[in-house]
């Protein structure tokens, strides 16, 4: 990769994260979403109901 190419990379993973961990809960619930490694939202699917 250009080293141009990963400073933005970095910044770009930097500032999702940096949302992800200081936007509001409402935004994505916790409990309903979940994240992948790469950040992405995805629906979470519970198989069993929590007691």
């Amino acid at each position: 990769m250009v080293p141009e190419m990963e400073c933005r990379v970095v910044i770009s993973e930097t500032l999702k994260f940096l949302h992800l961990l200081f936007s509001k809960n409402s935004l994505l619930p916790l409990r309903k979403w979940v994240f992948n490694i790469a950040g992405h939202p995805l629906e979470a699917v519970l198989f069993y109901s929590p007691s």
